[in-house]
């Protein structure tokens, strides 16, 4: 299986920072330029370039350790002090490899990883040599381990009165794929499908899961039928991008018609490079559960001197919030549908 170059570069983490921390930080924010552009790349312990696919890429037996470099640039015109933190990777919602955040618990590769320093402060045009090392457990199993190494300058949130702010905070993250040699295999299951009420409507979603050692990208075709019915409301054929060895998705796709409430029957026809998966089943169709009942709140006292009551500029706050935070998702979702060239892929 070979692995395309890659090295990810993602712009993450649009974090909200909820009730009663200040609007106003939000602005300033917005207003100043960011305090560094950050690079992560491989290099070598003088911070040359090395050849190779633009990621951390290893073979190492159980027990071993390896020693890598990495080289962080700022390409800013302000200094800042960087972060650096390893972190896992999993499968996007449609597949693709996503990395957490580094407030995510570390479970798997990110526990490998040890860096010789967190914080780096770097002047603008400087860069710097990052030792660190991935020790592979000797219960690691045989196939492809995948984690990343992301830096960043923290965002700063500033204190002002309002009620709230979205702070939006950018990352570079490198891959680190390691290969543990031994017998490998690639194998997707389809374990469930279900329809599921979101908020933004009635989906079919199809529960699949890599339980191989490698990684592995499919096509599947889906279709459902209502109970007592020869024509399926649904039959389409979709593209599952790449997934990680241990990790699952939910994906989601539209209900196609107007919802009638009942039972209908469900099948997946899935083939990855190697093999195929396959599922039938019945599926129930409900209603949506119905929202929980607000406490009646009066519009003076507490909340309506937060700036919630008659005449508040707060709706209109929120309403802003939300539609950036609406734009910033679809500008990511954009380019989720593009992936960079250098992404490691089955």
């Amino acid at each position: 299986m070979a692995i395309n170059r890659s090295c990810i570069l993602v712009a993450s983490a649009l974090t909200l920072i909820g009730l009663l921390l200040p609007l106003g930080a939000a602005s300033a924010a917005a207003a100043s330029s960011p305090p560094a552009r950050i690079r992560l790349t491989p290099s070598n312990a003088r911070g040359q370039q090395v050849n190779g696919p633009g990621y951390f890429r290893i073979d190492a037996r159980p027990g071993s350790t390896v020693r890598l470099y990495a080289s962080l640039a700022n390409l800013g015109g302000r200094p800042g002090t960087a972060r650096l933190v390893p972190v896992d990777a999993r499968s996007a919602v449609y597949g693709g490899i996503s990395y957490n955040l580094p407030t995510d618990p570390r479970r798997r590769v990110s526990k490998w990883i040890h860096l010789a320093t967190s914080r780096v402060h770097l002047a603008p045009g400087q860069a710097r040599v990052i030792p660190f090392t991935v020790h592979v457990p000797a219960t690691a199993h045989p196939g492809k381990h995948i984690g990343g190494l992301t830096a960043f300058v923290p965002t700063a949130v500033g204190a002002s009165q309002g009620f709230g702010a979205l702070r939006l905070q950018l990352r570079v993250v490198a891959a680190v794929v390691v290969t543990v040699p031994g017998r490998m295999h690639r194998r997707l299951a389809v374990t469930r499908v279900a329809a599921e009420n979101q908020p933004t409507g009635l989906y079919v979603v199809t529960h699949i899961r890599n339980t191989g050692r490698l990684l592995a990208r499919a096509h599947f075709l889906l279709r459902v039928t209502r109970v007592g019915a020869t024509r399926p409301i649904l039959s389409r054929r979709l593209f599952l991008d790449t997934m990680v060895p241990g990790t699952k998705v939910a994906y989601p796709v539209p209900w196609p018609a107007k919802v009638r409430y009942g039972r209908y029957r469900a099948s997946v026809q899935l083939s990855y490079h190697g093999g195929t998966a396959a599922w039938k089943g019945k599926v129930r169709v409900s209603p949506p559960a119905p929202p929980p009942r607000r406490p009646n709140v009066p519009q003076s006292g507490p909340i309506s001197q937060l700036g919630v009551g008659h005449g508040s500029t707060a709706p209109l706050a929120i309403g802003i919030c939300g539609a950036l935070l609406l734009s910033f998702a679809a500008f990511l979702l954009g380019r989720r549908r593009r992936p960079a060239s250098r992404t490691p892929t089955e």
